[in-house]
């Protein structure tokens, strides 16, 4: 390319980067969903630590719900060190999602572009891919970052990997020849960067022989030169090879850890294959009802008859003309191989067939586009060509724009799926957790997972979801009970989580003796390193010790908490961590019987105890009384005699959650007052304008809120003191 062209390319990529941002920006302002973003960000153990290297070392040590995705999980760790995104702040997590997939769409461009010196057909091509609406789940869902981070790195893997043949074919000598083996060596370390995001981009050494062939033409696709050219050309990819041998090991392994290999039998993923792919042939062609979650295609022989003929008329027809355009053939053929990892032979999971994994493959399918020009030259087809260019690519952004408001929030996404399949036992399950997480509506919430174990197609969230409902709609005893006559299940993994909350319902009965031998059951049932497993059965092990008076064995199991691992004596203050996990897993009448005993027992700690006030007054819902939370800050406020800014910020609150905004703005004004004016940039100057930022709120007449307890309960693992002052 020379200068002049490559400068423009330059632009075009520049472009089309900021129309994709720009499609995608409304995601800025989305909250995290239910589905995976609770796991990945909220309650992810590996990230309450921030960006340290104790966590870093977490990420790259052992796999992570069922992954191992170290680049992932240090991705959101620098989202949150950097752009101080949080759970209740979500937007920096969306922000890099978006940034990443505008890069994409750039350097897919600046691809298309180098290979055909065509800028408007590039471009079309490459944002057909970019704002298709297929994309919106990959973009619009923070835990998908796997998604458009691995495509990053597999997009910089093929340009290295073109450049170093091009750079090859195109001059000679020794220092061209360095330059070769230097973009293939880069080529293989952002090939392994991918693998180390997500597992997709497996097939990439696959497509690589397809680059081959064209627009590389080291291989003609004539019997003489594939006998002659194809073992050379596949042994020089040996190290890719490699490498995705040792992805594929590992990431059957972490599923396998977890139970996540679903035991669909042989026949039925064979014959789901050709189903698979006309389903995302369709979807790319006419995305219409698309979902989050889709419910399993129908294995019938009539539809997979017809869905063999139609892929391999295809697949004649792209043979036919491949002299004409043979990028129509390789186009095809990419979209067939990188969605060999999703396809369904292998089941990672429940889902089978998702909008996601048509990811990389679909960048297949733009270049199958590239050169389809059947009347050059005529500038009434151009004009046409251009208008019907411009149509498709606002049909899609139209699309693209309806379907992003399903990703703004956990209610929204529910309605969305609920709307295209009322009786989806997944959606019905999310919706219910969301009810008891935003609400506390433990009667609906209960009714949403009855339904769904009345179907028979439940897991073992909706057994501990039930039983969750029970224990607070009728005793911990009966929720017990019930879990106790649960159909059982092979999976050890389901078990574990079944006999956890047996022993949670036992420590809550005050049931010592019990509590300690179903957690030790569920530490032997499913042995393991992972932190996000093996924690909250430490933690209860401790608290039921301590509680029994065996304090010995409190400190065996509050050594493997980390800021607790050295040690020597335990209090009631140190279950605190404890009973911060049980809040924000939604038993918090529990928690706060707890709270009330640190009331008691620590009247001289006011920070301590101003955080558990302010957690309950911002809470979304609480087991407590506001006027009670109103009482319990006065009692804060009086002992500093209302000169400390903190608790005075946690009356304010505590009164908005009564309802009571009068009081809360005069005592937040007052706290305001409390702060020198000053031109300097001080410390305080942040604080003061978060105090402003709600004392807004307040006059507007809505209450402050945020997940304080998850953020009292991530401070736990950042000091080797965890509790607060």
């Amino acid at each position: 390319m020379t200068i002049r062209s490559t400068s423009y390319g330059l632009w075009g990529a520049f472009v089309l980067f900021c129309i994709v941002f720009a499609v995608f920006a409304p995601t800025l302002t989305y909250e995290l969903i239910d589905l995976d973003d609770q796991n990945y960000i909220t309650r992810n153990p590996i990230l309450a630590r921030g960006l340290s290297w104790t966590s870093v070392r977490l990420a790259w040590e052992q796999p992570h719900y069922a992954m191992y995705a170290p680049l992932l999980w240090m991705s959101y760790m620098m989202d949150a060190f950097f752009l101080r995104a949080s759970p209740n702040n979500p937007w920096g997590f969306h922000f890099t999602n978006i940034f990443l997939h505008s890069i994409n769409a750039a350097l897919l461009f600046f691809l298309f572009y180098a290979v055909t010196k065509k800028m408007g057909l590039s471009f079309f091509c490459a944002a057909i891919w970019a704002i298709h609406p297929l994309r919106v789940e990959s973009v619009a869902w923070v835990s998908e970052r796997k998604d458009v981070l691995s495509g990053f790195f597999a997009l910089l893997s093929v340009w290295a990997y073109v450049l170093a043949y091009w750079l090859a074919r195109n001059k000679s000598g020794i220092g061209v020849q360095t330059g070769k083996y230097i973009f293939l060596l880069l080529s293989l370390l952002s090939y392994t960067l991918g693998l180390l995001t997500k597992p997709s981009d497996v097939p990439l050494p696959l497509f690589f022989l397809l680059l081959d062939v064209w627009p590389l033409k080291r291989l003609s696709l004539t019997w003489d030169s594939f006998r002659r050219t194809i073992l050379r050309l596949v042994f020089e990819k040996t190290p890719f090879f490699i490498v995705s041998l040792f992805s594929s090991y590992f990431a059957t392994h972490a599923h396998g850890l977890m139970f996540a290999l679903e035991p669909t039998p042989l026949w039925e993923r064979i014959c789901s294959i050709p189903l698979h792919y006309v389903f995302y042939l369709g979807k790319s062609l006419l995305p219409r009802q698309l979902s989050p979650l889709y419910v399993a295609l129908p294995i019938h022989g009539f539809l997979v008859g017809g869905a063999i003929i139609l892929l391999g008329a295809l697949s004649i027809g792209v043979w036919i003309f491949r002299r004409r355009w043979p990028n129509v053939l390789i186009g095809w053929l990419t979209f067939v191989i990188m969605l060999i990892p999703v396809i369904g032979l292998v089941r990672f999971g429940v889902q089978s067939i998702a909008d996601r994994f048509t990811y990389l493959p679909a960048m297949g399918l733009s270049l199958a586009l590239l050169f389809i020009n059947p009347m050059p030259g005529l500038d009434r087809v151009r004009q046409v060509r251009f208008g019907l260019g411009l149509l498709i690519l606002c049909a899609l952004w139209i699309q693209t724009a309806r379907l992003l408001p399903s990703w703004k929030s956990p209610g929204a996404l529910h309605a969305r799926i609920l709307s295209l399949n009322p009786d989806n036992p997944i959606a019905m399950e999310m919706h219910a957790y969301f009810v008891l997480r935003t609400t506390g509506d433990f009667q609906t919430a209960y009714a949403y997972y009855n339904r769904i174990y009345q179907s028979g197609e439940f897991s073992h969230s909706v057994l501990c979801g039930l039983a969750q409902c029970l224990a607070e709609l009728e005793t911990p005893a009966e929720a017990k009970a019930f879990l106790l006559h649960a159909p059982d299940t092979s999976n050890p993994y389901t078990k574990q989580a079944v006999i956890f909350n047996i022993a949670r319902y036992s420590l809550q009965q005050k049931e010592y003796d019990d509590a300690l031998q179903y957690a030790e059951m569920g530490l032997q049932i499913l042995p393991s390193k992972q932190i996000e497993n093996t924690l909250p059965f430490h933690l209860l092990s401790m608290v039921a010790a301590f509680e029994k008076g065996d304090i010995s064995r409190a400190l065996s199991h509050a050594s493997q908490f980390p800021p607790y691992a050295h040690s020597t004596s335990l209090t009631l203050l140190d279950m605190l961590p404890y009973y911060l996990y049980q809040w924000n897993d939604l038993h918090r009448r529990d928690a706060w019987n707890y709270f009330q005993r640190l009331f008691h027992s620590y009247p001289d700690r006011p920070a301590l105890l101003n955080n558990i006030v302010w957690g309950l007054s911002t809470a979304n819902w609480s087991p407590v009384s506001p006027d009670i939370v109103v009482s319990l800050a006065e009692q804060i406020g009086a002992i500093h005699s209302g000169e400390d800014a903190g608790i005075l910020d946690t009356m304010a609150a505590a009164h908005a959650n009564a309802g009571d905004f009068t009081s809360a703005i005069r005592t937040l004004e007052f706290a305001i007052s409390l702060f020198p004016d000053s031109h300097e940039v001080l410390e305080t100057d942040a604080f003061k304008c978060r105090l402003l930022s709600r004392l807004k709120t307040y006059q507007h007449h809505q209450p402050y809120r945020e997940n304080a307890f998850a953020r009292l309960w991530s401070s736990q693992f950042v000091s080797s003191n965890p509790i607060p002052p």
